[in-house]
């Protein structure tokens, strides 16, 4: 993506990729069987921590926020977020893969349980079908680098 103007971040190990020019964030998250259907809201499949939180609190807040209402730690995680930030939500099983581009509106107990809009980001195959895995060569391995959060 960095070819479209996108670059990486990580603040406090937590992966963003952002567009200046268009203003926005994009952080990928694992999503339910929910994930681009639209008989319900989708939520994430794990727990999120203080940064989700600092992100559906950022895309909230147009302007005036007031600050000193915030604990410490949540205004630092709010502050890092320089633009509104969607979610890229991924559903995958043996059988399918499905996606959207999603614009978090709420958390509960930790996971994003609403949406202020979402994107369905359509397959390959044309006809509305779940995208298939394919079992050719899925190309070389990838190694992530793993550290350890501070606690």
């Amino acid at each position: 993506m960095l070819p479209r103007g996108y670059r990486k971040a990580d603040p406090n190990n937590f992966s963003l990729v952002i567009n200046d020019a268009r203003r926005i964030n994009i952080v990928v998250a694992s999503g339910d069987a929910l994930t681009r259907s639209s008989s319900g809201d989708p939520r994430t499949k794990h727990l999120k921590g203080l940064f989700t939180e600092a992100v559906i609190m950022r895309n909230k807040v147009e302007g005036d926020l007031f600050p000193e209402s915030l604990p410490e730690e949540l205004r630092t995680a709010v502050s890092v977020l320089e633009y509104p930030t969607w979610i890229l939500l991924i559903y995958i099983t043996d059988d399918e893969m499905r996606a959207e581009l999603s614009f978090p509106d709420e958390i509960e107990n930790g996971q994003i349980v609403s949406w202020k809009e979402r994107i369905f980001i359509p397959d390959n195959a044309g006809d509305g079908a779940a995208l298939k895995p394919e079992d050719d060569d899925l190309g070389p391995d990838i190694d992530v680098p793993v550290r350890r959060k501070a606690s």
